[in-house]
């Protein structure tokens, strides 16, 4: 696992606050998304989510900055 989704529609900010801190004390990349599942869940749109939500791009930066691409 490389990864721990801090960010999310569900989660207020206490919740994202502490699994910020669980990220960096195992060494994770904090993630984020919207919760996006098309019709599925029409009153969350892609990138934003519920609340305005709003994933900052520099969490995409940092993750392309640590993750090493393999192509077969």
């Amino acid at each position: 696992m490389k990864g721990l989704e801090v960010y999310h529609s569900s989660h207020n900010q206490l919740d994202s606050r502490k699994l910020q801190e669980a990220a960096a004390r195992y060494h994770l990349l904090p993630t984020g998304g919207s919760d996006f599942h098309g019709g599925n869940k029409p009153d969350i749109s892609i990138g934003t989510g519920r609340g305005g939500l709003h994933i900052s791009s520099l969490l995409l930066d940092d993750i392309k900055s640590n993750v090493i691409l393999v192509f077969l």
